[in-house]
């Protein structure tokens, strides 16, 4: 267990995850102006977690290993991430907003009480965001530890 936990590998990918997550936790307070630990869990919004994962696990092999199989391996990855994620929104969310408008007009709310998230993925600027996170955070790592 000791190794995994100086691996820097693993910990550019942990810290990705956290950092990000924290973020959303502080953005989404201020936003609602008030703490609610439940952000914690967000799974789209500001900034983009699956993007800075994926980013700062690319560079960390890149940084560790040089151009090698595993590097080639995760920038597929990470392109297919990010790919997924800037184009969820507009499958998922727009499902999501039929379903829900189809659900109040047939006065479903007593089988469906909840409406459907709408919000999913990423923008444009999360993902920006999200890599450049992962990528200092890999630096970081890689530089400092």
């Amino acid at each position: 267990m000791a190794n995994i936990l100086t691996n820097k590998i693993f910990l550019a990918g942990i810290f990705a995850i956290l950092v990000c997550q924290f973020l959303k936790l502080i953005i989404y307070s201020i936003k609602d102006r008030r703490f609610n630990l439940k952000h914690i869990y967000e799974l789209s919004g500001m900034p983009s977690t699956h993007t800075s994962t994926a980013v700062a696990l690319t560079a960390i092999v890149y940084y560790q290993e040089g151009i090698s199989t595993l590097f080639v391996v995760w920038i597929f990855i990470t392109i297919y991430v990010i790919d997924e994620v800037l184009w969820i929104d507009k499958t998922i969310g727009l499902h999501s907003q039929i379903f829900n408008k189809l659900s109040k007009t047939l006065q479903l709310q007593r089988l469906i009480p909840k409406t459907l998230r709408e919000r999913w993925g990423h923008t444009y600027d999360e993902v920006i965001v999200g890599g450049v996170i992962g990528w200092l955070i890999s630096w970081a790592v890689n530089n400092y530890l």
